[in-house]
Order: structure tokens, then C-alpha cells, then sequence
């Protein structure tokens, strides 16, 4: 059963491919234009390679973090003595070091989904003030009927609630939501690797690997959209 459960959460990392997000512009012999800038036809086109490099980049180390989580978690003690009251042990520490970084990077991939969006549907914000959630919540209000259809798809999967089914190598609901919030703690209150009963919080540490599934699902997601973007982007651009 383990087995499966190590298969499972492995076929939700991202298989990296660089040469399927090409944006190369040749010119000549061997030679490739490294990027353009300024107010021209072309210059979007590097803003795009510019977010897709950045997709790839994340994705490389997300991967790396995720699959030490997945190797300290299965391949040691973490997994059978794991004590909610109980100080963890090295392994369990480091194994939510690991997860706690991809989540990071994690939130990073929604953030690059909106901003490859507001360049493909011509939002005009400025980069530096886009948040995803805000970003997808106006943009389903658009008068743009796919825009509008994406960006509530979007919305509906942010706002999942988890519906207390836990069973199977399946998508759990709510993962976007409970990551989310366990995210916002780590930067916003407390260590949601330790139990804490007080006035201050009241928090009882999750099981490394009940963590790691709802992560790397959500990561999975993320991934999906901004595959299935960025090929569209590739396709329009060198179709033009």
C-alpha cells in the first residue's frame, strides 16, 4: 500500500520539459535573439519566455523539495512514528522543511498563471501589483466570455472546501484552501509544524504526509493550467 501512495504522490510532480516551452526567435545560422525590449510587436513575446522560464525554474526546484519530502517520509521512521504531542524527530523536521518550501514556491506558480493571463488577455495591470486570487476573482467578471469562463473555473477551485473525504490515491477537495491557510500561518502567526494549545493559537500539527499529498495535488493543479496556457501562448505566437 505504501508503494502505491509513493507512486501516487510522485505522478503528481511535474514532468519538465524544456524544449515543449520554446519561444526560440532565429535569425541566421545558429543564432537565436536572446530577448527584445521596449514598445514593439515582438517584445511580448519575451515577456512570455521571460514568465515561462521563471514556470520552469520554479518547477525545478519544487520538484527537488517535494521528492526529499516524499524520500524522508517513506524511507524512514517519519511515517510510523509520527506523534502529534510529541517533538518529531530530525527527519520529520527536515521533511517539512522541504514541504514548507514548495509551498512557497507553490503560491509563486498561481501568481505567474495570472500574470501570463494579463498579458494574454490584455488586462494592462501593472505586474508588480498582481495578486492571483484578486487578479481571477475581477477577471471573471469580464465582459471576455472565455476570459470570464477560465478565470471563474479558477475561482471555484480556490474555493473549495474540504468535504472530510480522505480515502484513496484520488484529489482530495479543498486542497487549494488548506494549503492556502496553512501558508498564511507559517508567514503570518505561527509554526503549523508544532502543536499549540493557547491563548495565542490552537493548532495540532498535521502528518507530514497528509500534508504533502494536499501540496503536491495543488501543485499538480497549478501546473495543468499553466501548461495548457503557455502552449496556447506558444502556439498563437508562432502561428503569427
Amino acid at each position: 500500500m505504501r508503494e502505491h501512495e509513493i507512486e501516487y504522490l510522485k505522478s503528481q510532480l511535474f514532468d519538465i520539459d524544456f524544449d515543449k516551452y520554446e519561444f526560440g526567435m532565429q535569425f541566421g545560422d545558429n543564432k537565436v535573439v536572446m530577448g527584445i525590449m521596449g514598445d514593439n510587436e515582438y517584445s511580448i513575446i519575451f515577456e512570455y519566455k521571460a514568465l515561462t522560464i521563471t514556470f520552469l525554474n520554479l518547477c525545478k526546484k519544487i520538484n527537488y523539495s517535494l521528492e526529499k519530502a516524499i524520500e524522508l517520509i517513506y524511507n524512514t521512521d517519519v511515517y510510523d512514528s509520527f506523534s502529534m504531542f510529541k517533538s518529531g524527530s530530525e527527519d520529520e523536521f527536515k521533511a517539512y522543511y522541504y514541504i514548507e518550501n514548495g509551498i512557497f514556491r507553490i503560491a509563486t506558480l498561481w501568481d505567474i498563471l495570472a500574470q501570463i493571463y494579463n498579458l494574454l488577455y490584455q488586462c494592462d495591470l501593472d505586474n508588480n501589483k498582481i495578486h492571483y486570487y484578486r487578479f481571477f476573482e475581477k477577471l471573471s467578471k469580464s465582459e471576455n466570455s472565455i476570459a470570464k469562463v477560465t478565470a471563474q473555473s479558477l475561482i471555484d477551485y480556490f474555493n473549495e472546501t474540504p468535504d472530510g473525504n480522505y480515502e484513496g490515491n484520488t484529489r482530495w477537495i479543498g486542497n487549494h484552501k488548506e494549503v492556502n491557510n496553512y501558508r498564511n500561518k507559517m508567514t503570518h502567526r505561527n509554526s503549523p509544524d508544532e502543536t499549540v494549545l493557547s491563548n495565542f493559537d490552537l493548532n495540532l500539527k498535521t502528518h507530514p504526509s497528509l500534508l504533502l499529498k494536499r501540496v503536491l495535488e495543488d501543485y499538480k493543479q497549478a501546473t495543468i493550467w499553466l501548461d495548457e496556457v503557455i502552449i496556447e501562448v506558444i502556439n498563437s505566437v508562432l502561428n503569427d
